[in-house]
């Protein structure tokens, strides 16, 4: 038994490694793409600028093109990784690069950013939004504990009884209301299902898609964890992490089912 519970903590300590890892990748892919979308028209003017680099790139997909390119001449400034591409662009690196230069003296652009129209320069970044488990936890406990961390956290305009608002670039990975399940990183739009439906207590609920489980955790806090929820989900990989979510959450009042299709 004992080793039994050193091999579960061991296995523990190494998901949440492995999940911290996967956030931090996805999170620089997701920066990586949204940042490359913005120059990709620069792109294609720098390539139509460049002749020798616009043969050389003819039987290459453009959208490894627009990713690498983006991070050689507007991102880290350099190429990550090797391959033909690499090659293919540190051949053309001079006139690349020169003609990056030429596009700017013709916009008047002091900088990589004003190459861009006005409506790219300065997106606008939703907040974080914050659910309150309130099977675990009341709202006002949660406010105090952020804003010790997050002096700008503040009650949702719109749902202000379960939801918080914290800067984009809020980290919670290792907050130990995330940790326990007392708050649950959701989108705004993600709450809006539980709350039009608002089951009373002791109510029978069907979710037929419900991992990784944050509608389905709601939908059970808005019941007081009474009656019962049918979750069910067809990949039997994500009704792993629907099982976790509601350990996580303190959520009792759910029966789930790997099952594709459900007959009433």
């Amino acid at each position: 038994d004992k080793n039994d519970n050193i091999n579960n903590n061991n296995q523990d300590k190494n998901d949440n490694i492995n999940n911290n890892n996967n956030s931090k990748t996805t999170k620089s892919v997701f920066a990586l793409v949204s940042e490359t979308l913005k120059f990709c028209s620069i792109i294609d003017q720098v390539i139509e600028l460049t002749p020798t680099a616009k043969k050389d790139f003819l039987n290459v997909s453009k959208y490894l093109i627009y990713i690498v390119l983006y991070d050689f001449l507007f991102g880290k400034k350099q190429i990550s990784g090797g391959g033909i591409l690499k090659k293919k662009i540190l051949n053309n690196k001079t006139q690349l690069l020169s003609s990056v230069v030429r596009l700017k003296i013709k916009a008047k652009a002091r900088t990589d950013l004003e190459l861009l129209p006005l409506h790219l320069r300065n997106t606008i970044k939703l907040p974080k939004y914050i659910r309150v488990n309130s099977i675990k936890i009341d709202i006002d406990t949660v406010f105090t504990s952020l804003q010790q961390s997050f002096p700008e956290a503040q009650y949702d305009e719109l749902f202000p009884n379960f939801l918080i608002t914290l800067p984009n670039d809020s980290d919670l990975h290792e907050n130990k209301l995330i940790l326990n399940g007392s708050i649950v990183i959701q989108d705004k739009a993600s709450c809006i299902p539980a709350v039009v439906l608002n089951p009373s207590q002791n109510s029978f609920v069907i979710d037929t898609c419900a991992a990784p489980g944050n509608k389905t955790s709601h939908l059970a806090a808005i019941m007081n964890n009474t009656g019962r929820i049918f979750a069910f989900e067809k990949d039997s990989k994500r009704v792993i992490i629907l099982r976790k979510t509601i350990q996580r959450t303190g959520v009792t009042n759910i029966l789930d089912n790997n099952l594709k299709y459900i007959i009433i």
